[in-house]
């Protein structure tokens, strides 16, 4: 056998498909043997790993779905690991990172924007302010003032 299965279970995984590659530190070591339901948001993935890789794949490896590139095939991607701790074995499960989706951060850098503007607008109302003399802060910068000739 050259090649032994390890298993990975996500709440999403975001386009994965069946023979899709998996990668370690930057080095293809698998490949996707199967993607079944477990639950409602449980999604087991089964993984086949070369077995001259498993040397260096250890049972506390983490697993996530990635990108190969900015706009390429989705992966799984594992990272760490311990030297000390055994190689993965035939049939192990292997640890899954928390992803955040895509909807999750463009939901975040929509909330981050309007914070953005708003800190802008007040920023903007307070050094015109400055500017036109107004408020405490004026007397500690006079030379700021705005003259018009």
């Amino acid at each position: 056998m050259s090649s032994l299965g390890v298993i990975a279970v996500f709440h999403d995984i975001g386009g994965l498909a069946k023979g899709d590659n998996v990668w370690y530190s930057g080095v293809k070591v698998g490949t996707i043997k199967s993607i079944t339901f477990l639950g409602h948001d449980r999604i087991q993935v089964k993984m086949e790993i070369e077995k001259k890789s498993r040397d260096f794949i250890h049972k506390d490896v983490i697993a996530k779905v990635s990108s190969d590139g900015l706009v390429g095939n989705k992966i799984i991607a594992l990272t760490g690991g311990t030297a000390g701790v055994p190689p993965v074995e035939d049939g192990d499960t292997i640890a899954v990172a928390t992803a955040i989706s895509s909807d999750e951060l463009l939901e975040t850098l929509q909330v981050n924007n309007k914070s953005l503007v708003e800190i802008t607008g007040n920023l903007k109302t307070i050094t015109k302010k400055i500017a036109d003399g107004e408020g405490s802060w004026a007397g500690l910068f006079p030379a700021i003032r705005c003259t018009t000739t």
